[in-house]
């Protein structure tokens, strides 16, 4: 509540003093008397227009829920700002920033201005009813609280719908080339470790012709076994040792025989062309590990692309109920607002009369749904209407 308000070397005024009692408190003039200059001069002292006096000075009861952590408060607050070079403002004889008053003050100073119609949008009166409302009508409170709750989640399964929408354009191209990625790998099947085990049959293959010489030569060493354990035994001495080396010898050589008919089946070209597919599985995927990995990633990127469609249905059927059980709540939410209208009608009524102004009417026109319901508020007054 402002009390006292002083200006000096304001455009129409070279000094005015007023003390204001409680209450409703009007100025009234002819057309260019300074009632717009006077206002002006008061927000500025709340930080909101610029200061065109050259000094300002407000005393003001300070609100019970005014606190600051920043700046010492008296119960009665003097607000001054002065201009010479530039603006200053002082909070109780605090230097203070004009974003900073404005900050402090914001919740308490509330004005209209008939070139600022922001005070009569639709939505801030649907918040006047509301707020009114919620402070004595508990029924009310649930009912916007779960409508509130079900239009978020609406709008969410809302986007995911669009978004399967938008994407549907590219989902025919994702699947195309995700089957591609899992049949290529899986056309060549390959199997840890084989890319070892194929270099090794490789190598082997280029050494064959010298393994099946080198073991011909070899064998001759059978030729003078019994010769040499009659010479260990013509010396008695213990021959087990060489008879031992040369069973190992006949069973490694057996081995190796065998090896070299094995490879003599195998088609080299065949493990040329499977080390080629191997390969190029490694250069594009790193390991044979990691393309197996791949391939089962895509089955399960192709899996989500086939439910696409399937949850496509399912969102839509979903906001279609939940459209109609949001009307209906949006209904009910209409109707406790207009009964409430009636009632801050009835309210307002006696100050416009001391105003002298007709009583207003809160008119309701539906709209698409939001987060507020489906509302569309304006005030009528004598047949104007501001929203």
């Amino acid at each position: 509540m402002i009390t006292r308000l002083y200006l000096k070397g304001l455009i129409l005024f070279d000094k005015v003093e007023l003390e204001l009692d409680r209450g409703l408190v009007v100025f009234s003039g002819p057309s260019g008397a300074g009632k717009s200059v006077l206002m002006n001069s008061v927000l500025s002292s709340f930080g909101y227009t610029t200061a065109e006096a050259l000094l300002c000075e407000l005393s003001i009861d300070r609100p019970i829920n005014l606190h600051s952590e920043a700046y010492s408060l008296e119960n009665e607050i003097v607000l001054k700002s002065i201009k010479r070079d530039k603006v200053r403002y002082y909070l109780d004889g605090q230097n203070i920033s004009k974003k900073s008053l404005n900050k402090l003050f914001q919740p308490f100073v509330k004005y209209l201005s008939v070139r600022d119609k922001s005070g009569f949008a639709s939505d801030e009166l649907v918040k006047i009813i509301d707020n009114s409302l919620l402070t004595k009508n508990r029924s009310f409170k649930k009912l916007l609280k779960e409508y509130r709750k079900r239009y978020i989640n609406y709008k969410i399964k809302l986007s995911q719908l669009n978004k399967i929408k938008e994407d549907e354009v590219k989902l025919a191209e994702l699947i195309e080339f995700a089957t591609f990625e899992i049949e290529k790998i899986e056309s060549i099947n390959p199997q840890i470790g084989e890319d070892e085990e194929l270099l090794k049959i490789k190598n082997q293959l280029s050494r064959i012709d010298k393994i099946n010489e080198a073991l011909t030569s070899a064998n001759d060493i059978f030729d003078v076994e019994e010769s040499v354990i009659e010479v260990y035994r013509l010396l008695d001495k213990e021959s087990g040792f060489f008879v031992d080396i040369m069973n190992q010898l006949r069973a490694d050589f057996e081995d190796i025989e065998l090896l070299t008919e094995e490879l003599s089946e195998v088609d080299i070209e065949q493990v040329l062309n499977r080390l080629e597919q191997i390969s190029s599985l490694k250069t594009r995927y790193g390991s044979i590990k990691k393309a197996l990995e791949y391939a089962q990633n895509k089955k399960i990127e192709l899996t989500g692309y086939q439910n696409i469609e399937q949850d496509k249905t399912m969102l839509k059927s979903f906001l279609e109920m939940e459209s109609t059980e949001l009307r209906i709540l949006a209904g009910k939410i209409t109707q406790y607002r207009k009964k409430e209208a009636i009632v801050i009608e009835k309210e307002l009524e006696k100050y416009l009369f001391e105003l002298k102004l007709p009583p207003i009417k809160f008119l309701f026109n539906p709209i698409i749904l939001n987060e507020l319901g489906q509302d569309r508020v304006e005030i009528n007054l004598d047949g104007s209407t501001a929203s």
